[in-house]
């Protein structure tokens, strides 16, 4: 063989070497103390705890309440949560992530409402939330940038990338360079609190609103409190409930009997740790 030739030849291959694995390698340190949603390059939807939805129509527009578990095992989907039917998107907890730094580029990805990781236990396994575990090689993975926001994650253990499948769930994958299943816009959205990176950020979703007799208060409360309470008030100032209740960190359901309430517009009002927290207007209509 010509030695010209050779050497171009082999001059290609290595730039071809060095390309290819430069898209794998490049990873970036990031702040443990922010928040990020991925987007699905290929349905557009954002990685979530998977989760389903209850959709409250009223006089006023729709409501929807989710229903979702936190625990281990439980498995991640590509579809993002709307705060109302036909409404443009919200952003939940449940749809935000947090980064580990380990050693050597590798992280661990956090969702910040269950506290766990993303975890496979073998490469045929679908990936579920675990506790988190820096020595679970089943939690450590490589971003690799492949330009813009756009990132791929592949597992350190199983060298299989995230990916979705046909219903929307994420899988692993063999890694394939153009295929945008595997491929992950991520947005910055928000820092963390410092020192309590699990923190539940407060919120009220009334369901059913407009409601006659009865709704259900969901409740996201920041700390476990037995003596929290609500109190109802008419036109926003008369008060004519106010009952005791047990919250505990996280997701809350409370049933509310509305029978004393008059017809119109009231106000709900959720005191935690002694504090006013939370509050939503609330419509009788019978």
């Amino acid at each position: 063989m010509n030695n010209k030739l050779f050497y171009t030849k082999l001059s290609f291959y290595a730039f071809f070497f060095l390309v290819f694995t430069a898209s794998f390698s490049s990873v970036a340190q990031f702040n443990p103390n922010e928040q990020f949603t991925f987007e699905n390059l290929s349905n557009r939807q954002r990685a979530s705890i998977e989760f389903t939805s209850r959709l409250s129509i009223g006089c006023c527009g729709g409501q929807v309440v989710y229903d979702f578990d936190i625990q281990n095992g439980v498995r991640f989907e590509a579809e993002t949560a709307l705060a109302e039917f036909f409404s443009r998107e919200t952003l939940t907890d449940f749809q935000k992530w947090r980064f580990i730094n380990l050693d050597n580029g590798i992280v661990q990805i956090v969702n910040v409402r269950s506290g766990r990781a993303i975890d496979v236990a073998n490469a045929n396994a679908i990936p579920n939330q675990q506790d988190i575990n820096a020595s679970d090689r089943g939690q450590q993975w490589r971003v690799a940038q492949l330009g813009g926001n756009n990132v791929r994650f592949v597992s350190v253990l199983t060298g299989k990338a995230l990916s979705i499948n046909r219903d929307a769930i994420i899988v692993q994958r063999n890694v394939r360079r153009n295929n945008r299943a595997q491929m992950w816009r991520m947005e910055s959205v928000e820092v963390s609190p410092l020192g309590d990176p699990d923190a539940v950020d407060p919120n009220l979703t009334i369901a059913p609103n407009p409601a006659i007799n009865n709704t259900t208060l969901f409740i996201d409360s920041p700390s476990d409190d037995p003596n929290a309470f609500y109190v109802i008030r008419e036109r926003g100032f008369i008060e004519v409930v106010r009952r005791n209740i047990s919250l505990i960190k996280g997701s809350n359901e409370v049933q509310v009997d509305l029978s004393s309430v008059n017809e119109g517009l009231s106000v709900v009002i959720i005191f935690i740790d002694g504090e006013q927290r939370l509050a939503k207007n609330l419509i009788i209509n019978r």
